[in-house]
């Protein structure tokens, strides 16, 4: 009997499953996903719940991210002979967030497929072109082909978060692309730099915000301009049109440190409609700025002094 299959990579020092990652879970259940969550640990609440819901679990070592996961978990597959079951599958990582309002967005879409493209949410031009590995849509052509197998059975997941970038994203979509695979985006990044020009992407926007921040999304619309398609990062840089397209899923770093400097899309009116005030407790994970007697903060105030002296020169 064929199946589709889920891989969710998780990490949580304290092995929680916080809400946001069990919603995205019970939705791939609820439209007849089976689904694997791969983790370095999960406690026993965590395991209670995966098992009430009908989830599996793999424990693993902490070793190579996201495809060290995955690897693990599509091996493990092997060993089992469940891969010639596998009638397509999900790679999926919890650092998204899953928008609540994800019926009206392309989330149906990605969960049904293209019988045979491998399909994602993003893509980008960074060091090669490669569909975003965060939420990846694999065919059953795929699965049962020796470019797919070759690649795990040859990543190496002992490195660093470079060479797995590499190796590992970048390195599966030039694989794929190289035996004749089709890859699509349903949000592509060509599409999304018209759409950021445009007239309704403009009005939308104004719809979003009030007249206190329209100037910031301006100078961001104009900043994105100066920016060339193989430095963007998609689903940092293009958040603000990605949502406005219609994407379900919100990268959990954007949200918590922000380092492409978007507009807070907090600032956003449909936030109220995407956002639940109690998941994002137990969710964002917010950089230390520094406390009272920090390395941090003695640093930052040593240079501010060093600033003041020269000033006074």
């Amino acid at each position: 009997m064929s199946e589709r299959f889920a891989f969710f990579s998780h990490y949580s020092a304290a092995g929680s499953l916080v809400g946001c990652a069990r919603r995205i879970l019970l939705s791939l259940r609820q439209t007849g996903w089976q689904v694997l969550v791969i983790s370095t640990a999960l406690n026993a609440e965590a395991q209670a719940w995966c098992e009430a819901e009908g989830v599996e679990w793999l424990l693993r070592a902490n070793q190579g991210r996201d495809f060290g996961a995955f690897q693990a978990a599509w091996q493990q597959f092997e060993r089992q002979g469940r891969w010639q079951d596998c009638d397509g599958l999900i790679l999926l990582n919890d650092s998204v967030y899953l928008r609540r309002d994800r019926q009206q967005t392309s989330w149906p879409l990605f969960l049904k497929g293209v019988e045979d493209v491998v399909l994602g949410f993003t893509d980008s031009f960074q060091n090669g072109y490669h569909l975003q590995s965060y939420a990846l849509h694999v065919p059953a052509i795929v699965l049962r082909s020796s470019a797919w197998s070759e690649f795990w059975a040859g990543l190496d997941t002992s490195r660093g978060t470079a060479s797995i970038i590499r190796d590992g994203e970048i390195g599966l979509s030039s694989q794929l692309l190289k035996a004749g695979f089709q890859l699509r985006a349903l949000h592509p990044l060509l599409h999304l730099r018209r759409l950021s020009a445009s007239g309704h992407f403009s009005d939308w926007l104004s719809g979003q915000l009030d007249s206190g921040h329209r100037r910031m999304a301006k100078e961001y619309l104009q900043s994105l301009g100066r920016i060339t398609a193989c430095l963007l990062n998609p689903s940092h840089q293009l958040l603000f049109p990605l949502l406005c397209d219609g994407v379900p899923l919100i990268k959990r770093d954007v949200l918590e440190a922000n380092g492409s400097a978007v507009p807070d899309p907090f600032l956003l009116a449909g936030g109220e409609q995407w956002f639940d005030a109690d998941e994002l407790v137990a969710y964002l994970k917010p950089p230390l700025l520094g406390f009272k007697g920090s390395s941090f903060l003695q640093k930052s105030l040593r240079v501010l002094y060093n600033l003041s002296i020269r000033a006074q020169r």
